[in-house]
């Protein structure tokens, strides 16, 4: 709705449904465990009186903006820290 008011268009109602599909393997007792995403979706629903075109510009620079998104569509580094029992630790995975 934000990218929407910036391009003075209006926007009446918007919703997002994300499915995705996961997977997991090995054992957690035997240490091997492993899990990821294989896919994942989003289904955008917009009500508007503005052009179809106008909805799919907005719709297409919020995907854009979208920091979730881009994290899914784009790896970036991950930095954990871990605190155990109030220390510092130091866990390799």
């Amino acid at each position: 709705m934000r990218f929407a008011s910036m391009h003075k268009k209006h926007i009446t109602n918007a919703e997002c449904r994300t499915e995705f599909d996961i997977w997991r393997e090995g054992s957690v007792r035997r240490g091997t465990i492993s899990a990821g995403v294989s896919e994942f979706r989003t289904h955008f629903v917009v009500e508007s009186p503005e052009s179809d075109r106008d909805v799919e510009m907005l719709i297409r620079l919020a995907k854009r903006g979208c920091f979730a998104e881009q994290l899914v569509q784009n790896a970036v580094p991950l930095r954990s820290t871990y605190s155990v029992n109030g220390r510092d630790a130091q866990i390799e995975l």
